[in-house]
């Protein structure tokens, strides 16, 4: 019997909450917390009745935590999988939680919204895709190069901002391997801090929800 089910096409198929949260249950945190962030984005579902539909599930149900930790963890304000991937990151990591899209002005107006922000270091983190310097069908490599020259003019527009001591960008290469993530992090000046800033259940963390190169990194 498929749980909490909708009709789509004549099809039984599980409602969206109860697939984000299977998916969740199942899945790693990073593709779990990608999906979760996507449906708060677009308004799909609530981070409420995400909580409810965990509670609603029987005792002991596997991944139950698991789902918990994602829902908790997740925010529509991510706009994309590599912030998502990002994020999972920072917090398999023991970084600090940054806050997401700050506004920044200056005396010209506005200068952008930012990706990451952590005011309590004057850093500011933006996850780069490849899609955001490439040229599309028309138009000539002026177009990128002209890309290039806004970022950067964006980025030392922010860095004289008095609440910005600097900025840094990743990849998606660089996101998906932990060390090399955890470097570009550590050279910015984000490092891990002890105790958890992030909204977590209560009790241990589920063992899944850390990546191979952190659980090697505190067993060493």
């Amino acid at each position: 019997m498929v749980p909490d089910a909708v009709d789509v096409g004549g099809l039984s198929v599980s409602g969206l909450d109860r697939t984000i949260i299977d998916r969740a249950r199942y899945e790693s945190l990073e593709s779990a917390l990608a999906t979760c962030d996507s449906a708060l984005h677009l308004d799909l579902v609530e981070q409420s009745a995400l909580l409810a539909q965990i509670r609603a599930l029987p005792s002991r149900s596997r991944g139950c935590r698991m789902a918990e930790l994602v829902t908790l963890l997740a925010d529509g304000k991510a706009e994309s999988p590599l912030e998502s991937l990002s994020r999972t990151r920072m917090f398999q990591l023991g970084l600090p939680m940054p806050e997401l899209q700050v506004k920044f002005y200056d005396a010209s107006g506005f200068i952008g919204r930012v990706d990451f922000f952590w005011p309590q270091l004057g850093i500011v983190g933006e996850a780069d895709g490849r899609m955001k310097f490439r040229v599309t069908e028309g138009q000539t490599g002026d177009a990128a190069e002209e890309a290039v020259w806004r970022a950067k003019r964006r980025d030392d527009r922010l860095r004289r901002h008095p609440d910005v001591r600097e900025v840094g960008h990743w990849d998606w290469g660089e996101a998906l391997d932990s060390g090399r993530f955890a470097a570009v992090l550590g050279d910015l000046g984000v490092r891990p801090v002890r105790g958890i800033d992030w909204p977590v259940p209560d009790g241990a963390l589920p063992r899944k929800s850390r990546h191979i190169s952190v659980i090697e990194r505190h067993t060493k």
